[in-house]
């Protein structure tokens, strides 16, 4: 509380306001986040909703020095109205509105948990482990991937589809970067993220895709969106 205070030329009234934050009840926590989190995500879809809501923090006991300034600067933007209306209007903007609010469509939730989930893990392995984009078995798997997405969308696996596809993954590290280096989510949404991982003591929930992301080339910690993200573009088009 003290360096919080010193950080920011804190007065008397600022160091009341930090003692009721850091002696807070481990329920009066729970219910600061709860209404927050409730009131930013309101009328948002179901999936967002999940997503936004599965990250939530949880101040140890003895908590080190770092997880604790963390808490105080966390309590203190859960209750700043700016700070509220900013997240709130990123989230609507990104998970309501268009394109967002497709991608959180029941059914393409359901294609991300069911076919999804299993056809890019067998993407990666195959890219993973040395076959050409034109392998039959990479275009077959890349076929399927098309195919899924088409009746997901319900639209046709036509060439025109396969462009759109191609040119998509293509640029799947800028496109990642460009969603995880914004300005307004780092200002909310990853601010918050970015909190509660310190609190928790845990990864921030997108440091293994802004890693994927900044790696050019797939190695043995994961793939590399750059050289992945072609591999599969080729793959889909040799899939005509």
């Amino acid at each position: 509380m003290l360096r919080a205070l010193v950080r920011q030329d804190g007065t008397a009234e600022r160091a009341n306001l930090l003692r009721k934050l850091v002696t807070m009840s481990d329920a009066e926590r729970h219910r600061l986040v709860d209404d927050f989190l409730n009131d930013v995500s309101a009328g948002l879809p179901e999936s967002a909703i999940g997503r936004i809501r599965e990250v939530f923090p949880v101040l140890l006991p003895d908590p080190a020095p770092e997880q604790l300034d963390a808490w105080v600067s966390l309590a203190e933007l859960l209750r700043d109205d700016r700070f509220r209306e900013a997240t709130r209007s990123y989230l609507h903007a990104t998970y309501a509105e268009f394109p967002g609010s497709e991608m959180s469509a029941p059914h393409v939730q359901e294609f991300n948990n069911s076919a999804g989930a299993d056809l890019m893990p067998k993407l990666i392995a195959a890219h993973h482990a040395g076959f050409a984009a034109d392998d039959a078995q990479a275009v077959a798997l890349a076929a399927q991937l098309v195919e899924q997405l088409a009746q997901t969308f319900a639209v046709a696996a036509d060439d025109d589809l396969r462009l759109r596809l191609a040119a998509r993954y293509r640029d799947l590290d800028s496109l990642t970067l460009a969603a995880l280096q914004d300005t307004e989510y780092n200002a909310t949404e990853g601010r918050y993220l970015e909190l509660v991982s310190i609190i928790n003591d845990q990864p921030h929930p997108d440091a293994a895709l802004l890693d994927s992301a900044r790696r050019e080339r797939s190695d043995g910690d994961g793939p590399g969106f750059r050289d992945f993200g072609q591999w599969l573009s080729d793959a889909i088009l040799a899939a005509r």
